[in-house]
Order: structure tokens, then sequence, then C-alpha cells
């Protein structure tokens, strides 16, 4: 993934002010050595979940493995999923000098809850609050999937802590659009609506799509196509 970081940075415009770098990982190690290249001054977890388990054993080696980003030298503030138990553990136990602050449903100091998911037509329609202390944003998102408010709740903590106006962000929210197998909603031409969620598969994204369609109300029946999860190793049985 350090290759796809360096073409970001050497990619980037000369008067960039912020740079968004995406550091995955499957193995350990691997998030220490992009942290070492590119040390950011931000961090952000999104989620941790059972993926990738061929490379990180199990469930303490994936948050072992996404917390490595904490041990960048630049490091003065950290986004992190609140709900998830092991991952809050980990970051509070973890001692450092950098601010650090959850977002969730149940946990942490910005608090999310979905105002409405459905599906009009062909267009999904997530609306979200997001509240900080006194303040409280409503964001409207044509991204489908009710897991997109943690994505989409960390996505508006960090740019209200780089000074983006909730006008802005509101608007950047609602203008972005699912990417391919990630989502993305069409039509066929005998008029059946999809959900392509092809991109890739882990249990935790896998529960993610039931709920979703399990919760949505329409007309006519729900039909599931399920592909292979890879990469779970010795726990693939299980999962």
């Amino acid at each position: 993934t350090w290759i796809g970081c360096a073409l970001t940075v050497v990619s980037m415009p000369l008067d960039t002010e912020i740079l968004v770098l995406e550091m995955g990982t499957n193995h350990p190690g691997e998030i220490t050595e992009m942290v070492e290249l590119f040390p950011p001054s931000i961090g952000v977890i999104t989620s941790v979940g059972p993926g990738h388990l061929e490379g990180l054993s199990d469930i303490y080696g994936v948050v072992k493995a996404k917390t490595e980003i904490l041990t960048s030298r630049n490091l003065h503030s950290l986004y992190y999923n609140a709900d998830i138990s092991l991952l809050k553990s980990a970051v509070d136990e973890y001692l450092s000098s950098f601010k650090k602050i959850g977002v969730g449903f149940e946990r942490g100091e910005v608090k999310l809850t979905v105002n409405k998911f459905a599906l009009n037509e062909d267009k999904a329609h997530l609306r979200i609050v997001v509240r900080e202390g006194n303040d409280e944003y409503i964001i409207d998102s044509s991204l489908f999937g009710q897991q997109n408010a943690y994505a989409i709740g960390l996505a508006v903590a960090v740019s209200r802590h780089l000074s983006v106006s909730p006008a802005g962000i509101a608007t950047a929210v609602k203008d972005f659009s699912s990417l391919e197998g990630r989502g993305k909603i069409g039509k066929t031409p005998s008029g059946i609506l999809y959900i392509d969620e092809t991109y890739n598969a882990n249990p935790l994204s896998l529960k993610a799509s039931l709920d979703n369609i399990r919760t949505l109300e329409i007309k006519g029946r729900k039909v599931l196509v399920l592909g292979s999860m890879k990469e779970l190793g010795e726990h693939s049985d299980y999962w």
C-alpha cells in the first residue's frame, strides 16, 4: 500500500493544504512502515473487524495492526470508531500526548444518529445527525448503507477540526456518490433494482449488507447473491 501512498504524494498539486492517505493492511507491520514513510498529523481509524485474518491471526491482531498508526511522530489528533469496544480500549490504554476523539452511536465525543435510510427509485437516501458538544450538523447523503454513517461522522469531525465550513461539508457529502462495487445502485433492462457490493467481503461488511437489506421497505422480493469471503485463514469455516 505504501506505493499507493507514494503515488498520491507525488501527484498532489503544489498548493495542496490537506492530503488524505489511505493506509490499509493485511499483515503486521505494514501500517508501521507507511507511518514511518508518511507520518500523518491526524489519524483516523474507521473500523475494526474480522478481515484479513490469514495474515493478522485474529481480531486482536487486527486491532494491533490498525493502531500502528498511533506511532506516527507527527500525530496530534486521532479520530476513531468508539462503538467498537476492543478498539476503544486499545486507544484508551495507549499512553500519548495526542488528542483522542471517539465517534459513535453509543460512545464517543461525537455522537451519531441515523435520521433516515431509504431507497427511492434507484437512489439511496441516508440522513444522519452529527453532534459534537453544542454543535449539530444534519448531513444528507446518497450513499447506500447505514454503516456509512461512521465514515460521514468521522469526515465531519475531522473537517470541522480543519475549519471547513458546515455548509461546505454538507455539500461535499451530498455530492459524493458510491464507487463501483461499493453500494453502487443500478437497474437491469427489465427494471430490477440491484445494489452492487462486489468490491470485497468480510464478515463485518456482509453483516452490514444483510442488515441494510433487512431494514429496507421495498415492494417485491429481496434476493441476495452471495460470493466467497477470502483471507480468513484458519477461521474461514467459523466465519
